[in-house]
């Protein structure tokens, strides 16, 4: 009986590739992580209930990304050096906009969430124009 519970055990644990899921991770090196940030918000839609959130036909800028960016990297966990800050911040929904971004660290970002919702690589082509000089706004058309 115990060895049968272990066989469903090890069966069950498997990583999202077995579902056909790949994470679909972005360089962002040379890039403010507040850009990226803004570009992709401008890129995303509102979806469902959220479009009725009452900011969701603003203008998200750098300035405000940035505050963002501070309110969820907050210091979060103390040990006995200090505080540490979050390495990996995810970005769900803003404003009512379907992001599903997780940055991680400070020259990537998973963008799998986003891609699925809006086509495989809509996150790249943001960020690619954003590396060509395009605007915050141009690089979302």
């Amino acid at each position: 009986m115990a060895d049968d519970l272990g066989a469903d055990v090890a069966r069950s644990s498997s990583s999202f590739e077995d579902y056909g899921v790949r994470m679909t991770e972005i360089d962002i090196a040379g890039l403010k992580k507040e850009i990226v940030l803004a570009a992709l918000y401008h890129r995303a839609a509102a979806v469902g209930a959220g479009s009725l959130h009452p900011r969701v036909e603003d203008e998200l800028s750098v300035a405000s990304a940035r505050e963002l960016w501070r309110a969820h990297g907050q210091l979060v966990d103390q040990s006995r050096r200090g505080f540490r800050r979050i390495k990996h911040i995810r970005f769900d929904y803003l404003h009512g906009r379907l992001l599903k971004v997780t940055f991680l660290g400070r020259t990537s970002v998973d963008v799998t969430g986003f891609d699925r919702q809006y086509g495989p690589g809509a996150a790249i082509r943001v960020v690619d124009r954003l590396r060509s000089g395009a605007s915050i706004k141009e690089s979302a058309e």
